[in-house]
């Protein structure tokens, strides 16, 4: 008779012990809810480094959230800190695929930390972006590439070909060194 209360009183114990371990596990929505909303305080006050904190915050508690590490990336690449946009840009991509506004951020933080070989690889993956013909097209300036910068420029024209403002930063720079 003993024996048949034993399983039954195992499973009890093994089911308050799960349940115990996925409450101290799952993040309460209070806490998820008050970082989300001093992030968006931060955000709306111009305070970006408190912006990246608290997205930072919200996003390790919801691990799975790419968009919340994809935002943290991008605030802490603006805060001026490449090396933690590298970081939750990885566990983002850990997750999924990256937004390709992310991918362009990635890029830049490599070549914030001086890996402009590593953000031309990225960058050159967008290739339907603009905006990353124009990183492309920087970074070959810097390397000293200008027929890449101007095969680069060229590309960006043909994506946006009725905006005048999309490649001149780099056009005198590239025409110093065409002739």
């Amino acid at each position: 008779m003993n024996s048949y209360r034993t399983p039954g009183i195992s499973l009890r114990i093994l089911l308050i012990l799960a349940f115990l371990s996925l409450a101290r596990i799952s993040p309460r929505p209070h806490e998820v809810d008050h970082n989300l909303n001093q992030a968006r305080l931060a955000r709306q006050a111009g305070e970006v480094e408190a912006y990246a904190y608290y997205i930072a915050q919200a996003a390790e508690q919801l691990p799975s959230r790419i968009d919340l590490w994809e935002m943290a990336g991008r605030a802490a690449l603006q805060a001026g800190k490449p090396q933690i946009t590298l970081n939750h840009l990885e566990k983002a991509s850990r997750w999924g695929e990256l937004s390709p506004e992310s991918r362009l951020c990635l890029g830049d933080a490599y070549q914030a930390l001086g890996d402009v070989q590593r953000a031309i690889q990225i960058w050159q993956q967008e290739d339907t972006s603009p905006d990353a013909f124009a990183r492309l097209a920087q970074a070959h300036l810097s390397l000293r590439d200008y027929s890449s910068a101007v095969a680069d420029l060229e590309a960006e024209l043909r994506l946006r070909p009725n905006d005048p403002q999309a490649f001149i930063p780099a056009w005198p720079a590239v025409g110093s060194h065409q002739a």
